[in-house]
């Protein structure tokens, strides 16, 4: 299996997978054209925002992120009717919800890899806000790529919650509903919920907030996600590096 050329390239969809409120959730399929259209509202906790006006800063963030272990943004534009495109690297692999389940030795591979990735995104002020086991690529020779910045959004040191609430249940932490700002921490109990779902075949889209699988037993690995996935952010691990080391102590 070979990763994909960087002459090669694809729209892809932006999306969130779904759209987070306080009661319910809208799936969105996914295609290989998605367009998000500009202006929608949230039925709860956000305000209107017209994505004319939201991608350019991300779009130049992305052109700092020179990592290979990192999908390429090309371009991003919006038509004369407000749907917005993006243009990003196409990626030749297979997304990790493929490996569900693995050892617990390849999942630590994986968390220890990722909090490397997230390391380098949030040393930029990016936050993902949709890491799950779809928008990680398992390409060559068993390398990861972080795929799909589409509701990826800049960290505001003053604002107190995000403009727009999107992301995935289950993957999604509470304040991403629209309680509070995202953050690295946000991120990060992402990707714990991914490590989870890879670990114990267990999909927290089913039971969001909960997994009843870290009960089972005293794993060490079982105390390190538990932190990660603590409802507050404060409590869990306070950037990338830390989760790191500590699965890396396991």
């Amino acid at each position: 299996m070979s990763s994909g050329s960087s002459t090669q390239c694809c729209f892809h969809p932006l999306k969130a997978g779904r759209r987070l409120d306080r009661h319910s959730v809208t799936p969105s399929s996914r295609r290989c054209f998605h367009p998000l259209k500009a202006g929608r509202r949230l039925t709860w906790g956000s305000c209107s925002l017209s994505t004319k006006s939201r991608f350019p800063p991300l779009k130049a963030g992305r052109r700092q992120l020179n990592d290979p272990r990192i999908v390429r943004l090309y371009d991003v534009w919006v038509s004369v009717t407000g749907t917005v495109f993006i243009l990003e690297e196409f990626v030749d692999g297979r997304p990790l919800s493929q490996f569900v389940p693995s050892p617990e030795p390849f999942v630590l591979w994986v968390g220890t890899t990722m909090c490397e990735i997230l390391e380098v995104i949030h040393s930029r002020n990016i936050i993902h806000r949709d890491i799950k086991p779809d928008n990680i690529m398992v390409v060559g020779q068993m390398q990861l790529k972080l795929i799909d910045f589409g509701i990826a959004r800049r960290y505001k040191p003053h604002a107190t919650q995000d403009t727009m609430a999107w992301g995935t249940e289950g993957y999604a932490p509470p304040e991403q509903y629209g309680q509070g700002q995202t953050d690295a921490r946000s991120d990060i109990y992402a990707l714990a919920a991914t490590l989870y779902h890879l670990l114990y075949d267990d999909d927290p889209r089913y039971h969001p907030f909960q997994f009843p699988k870290l009960l089972s037993n005293n794993a060490a690995i079982n105390a390190v996600l538990k932190k990660a996935l603590d409802p507050d952010p404060a409590k869990r691990f306070q950037s990338a590096r830390e989760f790191g080391d500590a699965l890396r102590r396991c």
